[in-house]
């Protein structure tokens, strides 16, 4: 038991979808997690994945964790659910790196993907806002694999797979209690875009361009995002959360529907990016800048309305949803550096003379793009 009753992940389902050709080991079926319940709180389980590695054995099902001095048993479904996520991301990561192998990397992902969507994964009791907020984040990373690989998938497998991500859509969606949440709008919105763009669904493209414009509207004219402005950090990791779901959106946008959402709202998300940067690199110089908001302009006739503040956009939760735990390549693994900066890659590449006097980051996120440094370079022309 970790700080509280434990959190129970119910159901696992072992995906039997394995078409023919496949190579058993290479694309092994996966253990499909359906049930999420229980109600251990977000920051707790933050506090025992920053663990993940130290006091860690393995077990026959599970892991031990050490969490606050104490060695304590990890539930066996998130684990092999994370797993999973980390098995898709990868190979999707190597199919967009090209190469000989690309092709049947390629495969292996779309079939991983196919595995979850046959054993309905993620589908069935989801009893919290807060389990909810955790199929939110894996279906943004599973989506996001699939926009890469999808030119591999037969039509059969591209029709399984869509019909299942389109019903954990709503799922995302649920995690918006009011209306003007800003954690939960972004999210919902790049689960919603990633969908849309990888199934050809027009009407979950529009939901989570309706999310970004929210996004654009809210960001004022130094950069700040007024509603998460606080804290002893003056709300920079909360800014850099946003910009971790913000800055792919605009990259589907631009790779696949061919609009520049980065100009959106005379460029409010370059105004975002530079003062995130300035953050990371000088924490004191964000508190400065942000210390006094100036006063909201009125916004346009038919304008998204500015979102507000959230119960889940607490930087605790934030840092439960968004660290990754699928295992990283070991390039990209440099522990100590400021999270929620991984979007950089994509940035710089885009935009290289915006992008300067960078701080050190991690180029990696598990739940918007994977290896981001490689997907930059395969989507981004120099």
């Amino acid at each position: 038991m970790v700080r509280g009753l434990p959190l129970v992940f119910v159901v696992l389902v072992v995906a039997t979808w394995l078409p023919a050709g496949t190579a058993a080991a290479t694309c092994r079926p996966m253990v499909v997690v359906k049930d999420l319940t229980g109600s251990q709180p977000l920051g707790t389980v933050a506090a025992a994945e920053r663990q993940r590695g130290a006091g860690e054995t393995s077990e026959a099902r599970g892991v031990r964790i050490t969490v606050d001095g104490k060695v304590v048993p990890r539930p066996d479904a998130i684990v092999e659910l994370d797993r999973g996520l980390g098995r898709i991301v990868s190979h999707s990561d190597r199919a967009v790196a090209g190469g000989p192998a690309a092709p049947a990397e390629a495969r292996c992902a779309v079939e991983l993907i196919a595995g979850w969507a046959s054993g309905e994964g993620m589908l069935g009791v989801v009893d919290s806002r807060a389990n909810a907020f955790r199929v939110a984040w894996r279906s943004a990373g599973v989506a996001m694999a699939w926009v890469k690989v999808r030119a591999a998938a037969t039509p059969e497998e591209a029709a399984l797979v869509c019909g299942w991500m389109r019903r954990l859509v709503p799922v995302a969606r649920s995690t918006v209690t009011r209306s003007n949440a800003i954690g939960e709008v972004y999210l919902a919105g790049l689960v919603a875009l990633a969908v849309g763009v990888g199934c050809g669904d027009d009407a979950l493209v529009v939901a989570g361009r309706a999310a970004f414009d929210a996004a654009a509207a809210a960001i004022d004219e130094r950069g700040a995002l007024p509603a998460l402005v606080r804290g002893n950090d003056g709300g920079w990791r909360s800014h850099a959360f946003a910009m971790t779901v913000l800055a792919p959106m605009a990259e589907l946008a631009a790779r696949e529907l061919r609009q520049d959402w980065w100009s959106t709202r005379d460029g409010a998300l370059h105004r975002l990016a530079g003062l995130t940067i300035l953050g990371a690199r000088d924490p004191a110089g964000f508190r400065a800048a942000v210390a006094e908001p100036p006063a909201a302009a009125a916004a346009p006739a038919g304008a998204p309305a500015a979102p507000g503040r959230g119960s889940i956009e607490r930087d605790r939760d934030l840092d439960a949803a968004a660290a990754p735990i699928a295992v990283e390549p070991a390039a990209t693994v440099r522990r100590g550096l400021p999270p929620g900066m991984a979007w950089l890659a994509l940035y710089a590449r885009r935009f290289p003379d915006r992008a300067v006097d960078l701080p050190e980051y991690r180029a990696y996120s598990t739940w918007t793009g994977g290896d981001l440094a490689g997907l930059a370079t395969a989507w981004i022309a120099p």
